[in-house]
């Protein structure tokens, strides 16, 4: 009860009526999807498959609400001390065509982005001498083809001259994780398997472009989660019990995750 959404326009939906100003339900069918975001922006809005169920006003023939997935993309104001910082970096990048410019120049569009730049490769990863690539992730693993148009411009402004370069979003490679939890007498099941997974959710989806997910760290997760967590049994990677790294311009994007 403490994250409220709002239902949002989206002309594009079949269900959405302008003359209506919103969505309809039709006869005999049982449910629609609707976009919402967060009443109040921030990453506290980022809840876990299943977290919203409530409606705060009645609605005739509607009887219930619920997300099937996580929601994302919430990212809470920036901070003083990290605007600080960009602001010290954005002076140091003054008159360079260098990769911190670059990097300076994608955070200065938009927070908690995720970017790597490849120097001397085209988007197939084959060598091309004076082409760099820019690998840039909202946190979903598919960034709007509007933030990389932007990205581009931004690019473009601080790159060095007489090269050629792409912005793109990464290549996901889902984590599918599945464990078993043995938890200490007299706790509440269902509240540690809901920290636990929503605590993997959680770091795999704060994972930057080109780094890799540790099979260990699911299991330190997974403790660090729940002190009524006593042990881990069955943990599975995407099916086995080997680190799972992303290929060039890849980023790890949580799948499955079932915890029980």
């Amino acid at each position: 009860g403490s994250q409220s959404f709002a239902v949002t326009a989206d002309p594009a939906n079949p269900d959405f009526s302008a003359a209506q100003g919103g969505y309809t339900l039709a006869a005999g069918v049982a449910s629609i999807d609707l976009p919402v975001s967060a009443v109040v922006p921030g990453a506290a809005g980022n809840v876990v498959a299943g977290a919203i169920s409530l409606l705060t006003t009645a609605i005739a023939g509607i009887d219930t609400v619920s997300n099937a997935a996580p929601m994302g993309g919430g990212v809470d104001a920036e901070s003083d001390a990290a605007f600080k910082a960009r602001f010290g970096n954005y002076l140091a990048s003054l008159s360079r065509a260098t990769t911190g410019a670059i990097e300076e120049a994608v955070a200065g569009v938009q927070q908690g982005l995720s970017v790597t730049i490849s120097e001397n490769v085209d988007q197939t990863g084959a060598v091309s001498m004076g082409n760099f690539i820019v690998t840039v992730d909202d946190g979903t693993g598919h960034p709007p083809a509007s933030l990389l148009a932007t990205l581009g411009r931004a690019v473009d402004a601080v790159r060095p001259v007489g090269t050629r370069f792409a912005v793109q979003g990464p290549t996901v490679v889902t984590a599918d994780v599945s464990m078993t939890l043995v938890l200490a007498p007299g706790t509440v099941p269902q509240a540690a398997i809901s920290a636990v997974t929503a605590a993997i959710a959680a770091y795999i989806g704060g994972l930057p472009v080109g780094a890799t997910l540790p099979y260990s760290k699911l299991l330190q997760i997974a403790y660090d989660a729940s002190d009524a967590v006593v042990n881990v049994t069955d943990a599975l990677l995407n099916g086995g019990t080997a680190d799972l790294a992303p290929p060039a311009f890849g980023v790890v994007r949580a799948g499955t995750i079932g915890v029980s």
